[in-house]
């Protein structure tokens, strides 16, 4: 997260980052949230864009290559964090990351039907 942080402060980067720390399948049930995205979200004049990557979880080379999958991004609302940034701890980071995961979540309403 150093990198990262230092990225947004020095460079002004931009990138996208899983709060289950990774691509996960969404059938997969107890995800475990994990602190990094509340971290940075909360840094000073970070701007989180709730994105939800849907039906990314059965591609491989073949299918990408031939073009044979469906795959949708949506783009939420832009927010900066509402927490208190004076406060850092470890619980908080991860609180920060559910709601930003209840914020993807809640995309999934505007994903077309098949």
């Amino acid at each position: 997260l150093k990198v990262h942080s230092d990225l947004i402060k020095n460079r002004g980067a931009s990138f996208l980052i899983f709060p289950e720390g990774k691509r996960v399948s969404p059938d997969t049930k107890d995800r475990k949230i994990h602190g990094g995205a509340g971290y940075l979200a909360q840094l000073p004049d970070v701007i989180v864009v709730p994105t939800l990557v849907h039906g990314f979880t059965n591609i491989n080379k073949k299918t990408f290559v031939l073009r044979k999958h469906r795959t949708n991004v949506v783009f939420g609302t832009p927010t900066t964090s509402s927490v208190d940034k004076k406060v850092h701890s470890t619980n908080q980071y991860i609180e920060t990351a559910k709601l930003i995961m209840e914020d993807v979540e809640s995309l999934s309403a505007y994903l077309p039907t098949v």
